[in-house]
């Protein structure tokens, strides 16, 4: 071989380095964690949005138009 070596002797560091470069199993781990945090930055966003003065009081004319209809 061209380095006096067994064959794939001296691909072995670069076949580390390689197959670390390509080893993603954390990245599912990661995502997960910032989808949960993005659904609950959604979700406290929306509880400000719904709880607010001026939604709350849209969503109680219209339920309260609806009720009266006759």
């Amino acid at each position: 071989m061209a380095n006096g070596g067994e064959p794939g002797e001296g691909a072995g560091q670069d076949g580390v380095v390689l197959s670390v470069l390509a080893d993603d199993r954390g990245m599912s781990t990661i995502e997960y964690a910032l989808g949960c945090v993005a659904a609950a930055a959604l979700g406290a966003l929306l509880y400000l949005v719904v709880t607010s003065d001026a939604v709350e009081g849209a969503l109680t004319s219209i339920f309260q138009r609806a009720l009266d209809t006759q």
